[in-house]
C-alpha cells in the first residue's frame, strides 16, 4: 500500500475517484435535470457543491445527493 503526501491510501483514493462526477451532462443526470437546466444552475452558483475546474464542472456524487435531499426536506 502506498500513500500520498497527505497519507491517503490507494484504496481511499480509488473510492474518492468513484465519487467524482465530471461534466454538466453527468451532473444533470444525477440531479434529474436537463443539460441546459443544469448549466443554468451551475453558472448561477445554485449548486454550491459543484466547482469549475478549467472548462469542466465537477462535483462529489455524495455531496450533490445530500444537497438535493436537503433541498427537498427543507
Amino acid at each position: 500500500m502506498t500513500a500520498t503526501a497527505t497519507n491517503i491510501s490507494d484504496a481511499e483514493l480509488e473510492a474518492m475517484s468513484k465519487d467524482i462526477v465530471w461534466g454538466v451532462s453527468e451532473i444533470g443526470k444525477l440531479i434529474n435535470r436537463s443539460e441546459r437546466q443544469t448549466y443554468y444552475l451551475l453558472e448561477r452558483g445554485l449548486i454550491p457543491t459543484a466547482k469549475k475546474i478549467g472548462s469542466q464542472w465537477v462535483a462529489s456524487r455524495r455531496a450533490l445527493l445530500r444537497f438535493m435531499l436537503e433541498g427537498i426536506a427543507g
